[in-house]
């Protein structure tokens, strides 16, 4: 993947973000068992957003190593995937 990773910018999408996070990762809310903690480390940590631009894949049922790449803008494929060549890598 290419694109761009920010700081989360509000406090509503930082709990968001974390609300996400646990829901991926459910044994990470034992790391939450002291709340005093989890808000002195809270502050210590930012949470970021990836934003792709650029997502690439390997689809071996069409050759081995066949590779494809999709263009986003705003999280929005712009076109259908591109295969790539060899010397597009």
């Amino acid at each position: 993947m290419e694109g761009m990773a920010e700081p989360v910018a509000s406090v509503e999408a930082t709990a968001h973000a974390f609300m996400v996070y646990f829901a991926k990762f459910p044994f990470a809310r034992d790391l939450t068992l002291n709340p005093l903690e989890l808000a002195k480390k809270a502050f210590e940590v930012s949470a970021h957003v990836f934003r792709p631009a650029r997502i690439r894949y390997i689809d071996n049922a069409l050759g081995f190593g066949t590779r494809f790449a999709i263009r986003l803008e705003n999280g929005v494929p712009v076109g259908p995937p591109e295969r790539e060549r060899a010397a597009d890598r």
